[in-house]
């Protein structure tokens, strides 16, 4: 196995109707307990633009 030079990305998927305050609190645990890069539609997607397109560029690129 060799030794990753980033931690890994995550993407978050849930609903919003009874699910966003978890997200939220998983998204904080990840970043600042385990310095993951994750990738959530509230704090990532760009308003005016396709949401389905910047879906599929989150899950086919790497992660910021």
């Amino acid at each position: 196995m060799h030794p990753r030079s980033s931690p890994p990305s995550i993407f978050i998927s849930y609903a919003h109707s009874n699910g966003e305050d978890f997200a939220r609190f998983l998204r904080l645990i990840l970043i600042e307990e385990y310095r993951f890069g994750v990738w959530q539609d509230r704090t990532k997607m760009q308003v005016g633009e396709a949401w389905w397109q910047q879906i599929v560029a989150a899950l086919t690129s790497e992660i910021e």
